[in-house]
């Protein structure tokens, strides 16, 4: 299955910030969630220091309940407020193209798709410690971004993983993610926003 999906789409809906959920779809009607950056700056900066590599101190989280399909939490013993995940992602917006991990909006204002606020893959450029892993339910294999087939790119801003140009076959099952993911507190100067660590 050929996905409609084309960079020239995601680029235009990125810049005016709607994730492209639905591929070939007006921006109007597109699906929950924001791909560009916050109007308030303060909400969006990460106020606690990301170390330079990813931290090696690591704790399985056993209070950890994923909603939305199977998953693991760990968290680092030094700086508590940097967690990895591993996700299989079953809330898709176009099933074998884009997928998020639970609905970005809720009643309570609390963002819950956990690839929200992941740390970007190229935060420590030369050893690429927080880099991201895809693979399959029903396919271990390890998909690269740079995959001649099936190529993807994970939106840290809007929390959307997309697979462009083609679709994933449906032999290959759900993706499962490995990321990091920045759980601190928000803002800059003097005062600053908590956030919650999971919900």
């Amino acid at each position: 299955m050929t996905s409609p999906f084309t960079s020239l789409e995601f680029l235009f809906k990125k810049f005016i910030g709607t994730p492209d959920g639905y591929p070939g779809i007006n921006y109007a009607a597109e699906s929950s969630g924001i791909a560009r950056q916050r109007i308030i700056p303060s909400l969006q900066v990460f106020s606690q220091n990301i170390p330079s590599t990813a931290p090696t101190d690591m704790i399985t989280d056993t209070t950890f309940v994923p909603t939305k399909g199977p998953g693991t939490r760990s968290y680092s013993a030094s700086t508590p407020y940097i967690a990895r995940y591993t996700l299989e992602l079953q809330d898709y917006q176009t099933q074998y193209v884009s997928y998020r991990y639970d609905n970005p909006t809720s009643s309570t204002g609390v963002n819950l798709n956990l690839l929200s606020n992941a740390i970007p893959f190229n935060y420590d450029p030369f050893t690429l410690t927080y880099d991201y892993t895809i693979t399959f339910t029903l396919n271990s294999t390890i998909l690269r971004k740079n995959d001649s087939t099936y190529p993807w790119i994970f939106d840290t801003d809007s929390g959307y993983l997309y697979f462009i140009y083609n679709a994933t076959p449906s032999t290959y099952g759900n993706p499962v993610i490995t990321f990091w993911r920045y759980e601190g507190t928000f803002g800059s100067g003097g005062s600053s926003i908590s956030t919650q660590f999971y919900t």
